[in-house]
């Protein structure tokens, strides 16, 4: 299955809309699709996510502060996963802005 809309994104387009902070879609990319989270597991999520995210031009996030933004947050795998391939950086310092919890 791909995915054709990315709600994140557009959430992030309009933080940076108001803020006029940039917004970096290229650094990070998903290197896999994965089937949707939705009826997995807590383990199965974190499993699912593994190794999804790529890091590009990791030279220009050097002292950098990154907003990693996610639509829904359920057991923060995906969130966690995308900062992890950060986390090398040197000087980064990562937040993250969600929009919604599930139960």
């Amino acid at each position: 299955q791909i995915r054709g809309y990315n709600q994140s994104e557009w959430i992030a387009r309009g933080i940076a809309a108001v803020t006029g902070i940039s917004i970096d879609t290229e650094s990070v990319v998903r290197r896999k699709n994965t089937e949707t989270q939705t009826r997995k597991s807590f383990l199965e999520r974190w499993e699912n996510v593994e190794g999804i995210f790529e890091l590009n031009h990791a030279e220009s996030l050097i002292g950098k502060h990154i907003l990693i933004v996610d639509d829904v947050l359920t057991t923060g795998a995906t969130t966690v996963e995308c900062a992890s391939c950060l986390t090398d950086i040197e000087g980064i310092r990562i937040s993250i802005l969600t929009m919604a919890m599930a139960e």
